[in-house]
């Protein structure tokens, strides 16, 4: 548990990605480079480790009735405030819950290798 504030230190990394736009995402819209909607962010899923990272989106998906979609990002294109732009192959690889996640972030990382 945090005490307040005062326990909080800034961090050089954190102050870094506020200012090339990775800040708050939530409430963003993930868009893939050509153009389809894939929903608006409505929490963010960390891989946990010696340097966490974003490991992708929880989506909430206008194409898919509003339904909750589980969204790996292995190589965002660009990230604003309002914006995440992800390759065209993000939105064939989703999961419906934590447990079929590393399964897509699995079929997204090996799809993008062979199109390098």
């Amino acid at each position: 548990m945090i005490r307040d504030e005062n326990a909080l230190a800034d961090d050089e990394a954190a102050k870094e990605a506020k200012a090339s736009g990775g800040g708050n995402v939530i409430g963003s819209r993930v868009m893939t480079e050509g153009g389809t909607d894939l929903g608006k962010i409505v929490d963010v899923i960390i891989e946990a480790g010696r340097k966490p990272a974003v490991a992708g989106y929880e989506v909430e998906s206008a194409a898919q009735g509003r339904r909750h979609i589980l969204l790996p990002v292995i190589k965002p294109v660009a990230i604003s405030g309002e914006m995440v732009l992800v390759p065209d192959a993000t939105g064939e690889f989703t999961a419906g819950d934590l447990a079929g996640f590393p399964e897509a972030a699995h079929g997204l990382r090996t799809r993008l290798e062979q199109e390098t």
